[in-house]
């Protein structure tokens, strides 16, 4: 089965740079002959360069098994012409590979999960899934410096599946140590009030369905687990079997400083608290990392006119 569709491909899932080289990451050489991929099988770590160095022949990297192509990524050429093909993936997982020219010639490359340095990278802050249309997610921003989000994706998986059901590429800045809301266009004005960008798909989300944050081409932040239906249509939030991702607000505890891309880790992440509570909203705080001090009650506003 696939592990992704070509909507990923489409939005930036995969980074193909010819000749062009990842700076802040380590880059793994693959040499490409008629014999074979050395070596054939490789891991590295998210954010880490492939590199395929051409020895001989002709040959083209395609991502699949069985000399078909999940198309993942395709067409990486390696030839005389062009003696070095870099690769970035920007999700863990393990993708297996041929020469599109040679089925038989094969290898895999595992991609291990690394999450952001401390107070380096937006992360999702807050979750709410309520009553009827009351759905908002909350991202914060942990450093000193305004972000622009015209660089970040969400994708949203849903009811346990591996293909995106929606994906959206934000717009509009994060002030530093602030937060920025995506509220559903149908929930109540409390919400709708409070947010900063009103956009639908982002948010029509359930209990069981999950959500990814891009930036770029890589992952930064999960909730919930791509590919897993939870039993009883949501996941358990800590120890209480009543506290789970439906008809709730999940909010980030004030320790967390990065995004986590493993969710058995983020699971124990999140405070919850009752359906239909926002009181928590365009509240967030950080023990460690840069949070503003200015809230909505220590700007003037209009307050009458006659």
């Amino acid at each position: 089965m696939k592990l992704y569709n070509s909507l990923f491909i489409l939005s930036a899932f995969l980074l193909l740079a010819m000749g062009q080289v990842n700076v802040w990451a380590t880059i793994h050489t693959v040499e490409v002959s008629n014999a074979g991929f050395t070596p054939s099988n490789l891991t590295i770590e998210l954010r880490d360069t492939v590199r395929f160095v051409w020895l001989e022949g002709n040959h083209a990297v395609v991502s699949g098994v069985d000399g078909m192509n999940d198309e993942i990524f395709t067409a990486v050429p390696v030839n005389e012409t062009l003696s070095e093909s870099d690769l970035v993936l920007g999700k863990p997982g393990t993708y297996p590979y041929f020469d599109a020219f040679n089925a038989d010639l094969t290898g895999s490359i595992t991609v291990e999960a690394v999450n952001p340095d401390p107070c380096s990278e937006l992360f999702f802050s807050e979750y709410i899934e309520g009553s009827s249309f009351n759905k908002a997610i909350e991202l914060y921003n942990p450093t000193e410096s305004d972000i622009d989000l015209s660089n970040y994706t969400i994708r949203r998986y849903n009811n346990g599946g591996t293909d995106v059901s929606f994906e959206g590429i934000l717009s509009g800045t994060i002030a530093a140590g602030s937060v920025f809301v995506i509220a559903h266009p149908n929930s109540v004005e409390e919400l709708t009030n409070q947010a900063d960008l009103i956009w639908e798909n982002i948010v029509l989300f359930n209990g069981d369905d999950a959500l990814e944050l891009y930036s770029g081409p890589f992952l930064v932040d999960v909730f919930g687990r791509v590919g897993e239906l939870p039993p009883n249509g949501s996941w358990q939030i800590g120890t209480d079997t009543t506290q789970t991702t439906e008809d709730h607000t999940i909010v980030r505890k004030a320790n967390v400083e990065h995004g986590q891309l493993d969710w058995s880790v983020g699971v124990d992440e999140w405070e919850v608290f009752p359906k239909d509570d926002f009181g928590q909203l365009r509240a967030h705080q950080s023990d460690n990392c840069f949070s503003s001090t200015v809230s909505t009650c220590d700007l003037m506003f209009f307050s009458e006119y006659v």
